[in-house]
């Protein structure tokens, strides 16, 4: 099984652009953190690509610093590079479903709490959050 489940922040606004065939391609970056023994925090940056609808509705709601959950397959492709030096490796997560944890949230809920839209690569995302989707960062299993 190849899955990645991630929830971080959004690097930079998305990159958006289009096939010749007319299908939507986003590109971004996600930072996760994870909490070592120490306290310390240590973030890794993630590349993540999506296409057609899924791609669409990042292009209209993500920008840089969205909180988003991602679930994904990682993927890795190679290439040449331009300078004549050999082949080059890319290692990405596509992503699949997507859920925006800052989006949309109302603003008369208790602080701490986001309203989450839920996509995925078969259509958008409900045009009104759902008043029982609450979920508490409290509530997150990780």
């Amino acid at each position: 099984m190849n899955k990645a489940l991630l929830f971080g922040n959004v690097g930079q606004s998305p990159e958006i652009r289009h096939t010749a065939s007319g299908v939507c391609v986003a590109n971004f970056s996600l930072a996760t953190n994870f909490l070592k023994k120490d306290g310390e925090k240590e973030t890794t940056w993630h590349r993540m690509v999506a296409f057609g609808k899924t791609a669409e509705l990042i292009s209209n709601y993500v920008t840089k610093g969205s909180k988003i959950l991602v679930e994904g397959r990682i993927q890795t492709r190679n290439y040449e590079a331009k300078d004549g030096s050999g082949k080059r490796y890319i290692t990405e997560i596509v992503v699949q479903q997507l859920e925006f944890g800052d989006h949309g949230a109302n603003k008369s809920q208790q602080p701490g709490s986001t309203a989450l839209k839920q996509a995925d690569d078969k259509g958008g995302i409900p045009s009104q959050p759902d008043p029982k989707d609450d979920v508490y960062l409290d509530d997150v299993p990780f």
